[in-house]
């Protein structure tokens, strides 16, 4: 004999038997649609996007370096300073060569080297031989500094005077050590080549590594690196300041600049908009 769950429904009688319809009241499904509805609109308004402009700078002093040079063409013979030396006015630093005649080279202010030519390579008139940073002759970092930053065509076009700048080592990580806070202060809209790099910062090595690889022209930004109030020796980072992080003169850094910030909806109609003028441009 079989089972009763195994007998065959023969009847609609013996289905009504067998089934329960649930029926969802009618004031339930109303609500939920305002859930979702007022869950959209408060995504919308509080959600944002924000673009953002990447792009990498050397800690500079503001009052620039001083350049020690000389009147005539010449070789440099033996160097007797190297970068991040101190220096004091009177000191010998170099033994040129001009002609036939042999003579030292002595620095004419205190500071820090920072820029060097190197032994047996020639010289210019006026072509600096050492670049110095005036100041103390320990080679302390006076308070006043900036970055000297350069970025692409395409986010210089949306870098504007006043914007804040979050700067960081190129070499650490911005979610483990955070970032110092800054202000752009000056964007060149004039296109800088690798010569123009390589005398304002007076260094190859930085000029080839700001550049990048295939990088022809950059447009130069001046970022103000903000100080800690409590300690205006520091700087103002996010995090506090880190350990076994230097931020010296010639630091290569990363940059974030926070260019425009829409709400979801703004994003929604921007990104509309914009495909719409595509495909009209498409079927023109």
């Amino acid at each position: 004999m079989k089972d009763d769950s195994e007998k065959i429904v023969q009847s609609p009688e013996q289905i009504a038997d067998h089934l329960r319809v649930t029926y969802v009241p009618t004031y339930l499904l109303a609500a939920a649609a305002a859930l979702l509805l007022a869950a959209f609109i408060v995504w919308g308004f509080l959600g944002n996007v924000s673009d953002k402009a990447y792009y990498s700078g050397v800690v500079f002093p503001v009052q620039g370096t001083t350049d020690i040079t000389l009147p005539n063409n010449g070789i440099v013979r033996s160097m007797l300073v190297h970068n991040g030396d101190s220096v004091h006015e009177g000191q010998t630093i170099a033994m040129v060569s001009i002609g036939n005649s042999h003579s030292f080279l002595t620095s004419t202010v205190n500071g820090l080297v920072i820029s060097t030519k190197t032994g047996n390579e020639p010289f210019e008139a006026f072509d600096p031989i050492v670049s110095v940073i005036e100041g103390n002759a320990s080679g302390a970092q006076p308070q006043r500094t900036q970055l000297v930053a350069y970025a692409d065509n395409e986010a210089q076009r949306d870098l504007r005077v006043g914007m804040e700048a979050q700067v960081w080592p190129a070499d650490e990580k911005r979610d483990e050590i955070g970032y110092i806070r800054g202000r752009i202060t000056q964007v060149v809209r004039y296109p800088a080549n690798a010569a123009d790099v390589r005398q304002r910062l007076k260094s190859d090595v930085l000029a080839q590594r700001l550049l990048g690889e295939g990088q022809k022209v950059v447009y130069e930004v001046i970022i103000d690196l903000q100080r800690d109030p409590s300690d205006p020796t520091s700087y103002d980072w996010s995090f506090g300041q880190p350990d076994d992080v230097s931020m010296d003169f010639g630091t290569y850094c990363s940059v974030l600049t926070e260019t425009r910030r829409l709400s979801m909806f703004q994003y929604l109609f921007e990104a509309s908009r914009t495909r719409f003028r595509n495909l009209k441009l498409k079927f023109e």
